[in-house]
């Protein structure tokens, strides 16, 4: 009887052995799913606003730590939940103090703050982030209202590229010939590119980072001319939502020099080194406006933004004599007043001249 009971106990605690080391596996399943998933399962339930936002955000931090010579190459902060695990208490609050240098209202940072937390909170969740340090990193804090409004009214005003500036600087006809000059190198092929839709389309920055080689694929069959066919995400849900622009003659020249990526779905922009290598396809809305003020600064203009360069092709065209309603739709805007802006000011800078 008695060896009948050990018997029975030795076949309980293989059973037991075996459950528990099938478990172990399944555990180790289950976060490893958890961490290639969660940034997607947190995404699938936000609106589209909050994810362009939060994306944004995080171009802000991946930013900051290519400026402090973190090389965060094959890292994608936006979707992958272990690039959060080199992030301390004591990093984040060097990033607060980094944004306060760089003329960030303290609004933004604040809201950016809160953006990489939300991401340290997904990266604990799955694993990669020591929960001793995300406690530390919930300490670090922004500026309260009085205090943002005290720092803001004394500190000297200095622009980012994602915030509005007072004054719209408007290129000269030379200065925009100049800027779609760029070298014949690879990354000065793609800038030309870069630059010239800028110029010549006047899209919106969020309309060129997501340009794909399908969208310049199209051709008129009566014609023959090449159609750029794009997606406007600012006025999306509205009959400008989908922009169509006639390719331009330098535009065409831009791109027939430049080595695109090939598939269809992929961006036009290629991302490029600090050598000025081209990479993969995509580049960011900020990485473009950072790039385009550098650019202009190498011309001696500084401080010049892709809504200038906007800006520029709406004032060429009302000079040309488009009308308002042409104007609306090449730019895709909603509202007629923003398109009567520039034709009342070339009628009354024509006043002037007579």
């Amino acid at each position: 009887m008695t060896n009948q009971l050990m018997t029975i106990d030795e076949q309980q605690a293989a059973a037991i052995v075996t459950m528990r080391r099938e478990m172990g596996q399944l555990t180790r399943a289950a976060d490893l799913y958890t961490a290639a998933t969660v940034i997607k399962d947190y995404f699938d339930r936000k609106s589209e606003g909050t994810r362009r936002a939060r994306h944004a955000d995080v171009d802000t931090f991946t930013h900051f730590l290519n400026a402090g010579d973190i090389d965060t190459t094959g890292c994608n902060f936006q979707q992958n939940a272990a690039c959060w695990s080199i992030v301390t208490h004591g990093l984040l609050t060097v990033y607060v103090k980094w944004m306060l240098d760089n003329g960030y209202s303290t609004e933004s940072i604040n809201r950016k703050l809160s953006t990489v937390k939300i991401y340290c909170k997904m990266a604990t969740k799955s694993g990669e982030l020591d929960p001793a340090e995300m406690y530390m990193i919930g300490l670090v804090t922004g500026y309260s209202g009085i205090e943002g409004q005290r720092i803001d009214e004394t500190r000297e005003q200095t622009r980012q590229p994602d915030t509005k500036k007072a004054k719209t600087i408007l290129l000269t006809p030379e200065q925009a010939a100049q800027l779609m000059e760029q070298p014949n190198t690879a990354q000065g092929r793609r800038d030309r590119v870069l630059l010239t839709i800028l110029l010549e389309h006047g899209l919106r920055v969020s309309e060129l980072a997501i340009l794909t080689n399908e969208n310049l694929a199209h051709v008129e069959p009566d014609t023959g001319r090449k159609v750029m066919q794009f997606h406007r995400p600012k006025v999306a849900g509205s009959d400008k939502e989908r922009g169509r622009h006639i390719i331009t003659a330098p535009t065409l020249a831009a791109l027939k020099d430049y080595p695109a990526p090939t598939a269809a779905a992929d961006q036009i922009l290629r991302a490029s080194s600090k050598g000025g290598h081209l990479g993969k396809a995509g580049m960011s809305t900020r990485s473009i406006s950072i790039r385009v003020g550098k650019l202009a600064e190498r011309i001696g203009v500084p401080g010049l933004s892709s809504h200038d360069c906007r800006h520029y092709c709406a004032t060429v065209m009302s000079r040309k004599g488009y009308s308002v309603a042409e104007l609306m739709e090449w730019f895709g805007w909603t509202n007629p007043r923003t398109a009567m802006r520039y034709v009342e000011a070339q009628e009354q800078s024509e006043r002037y001249k007579g």
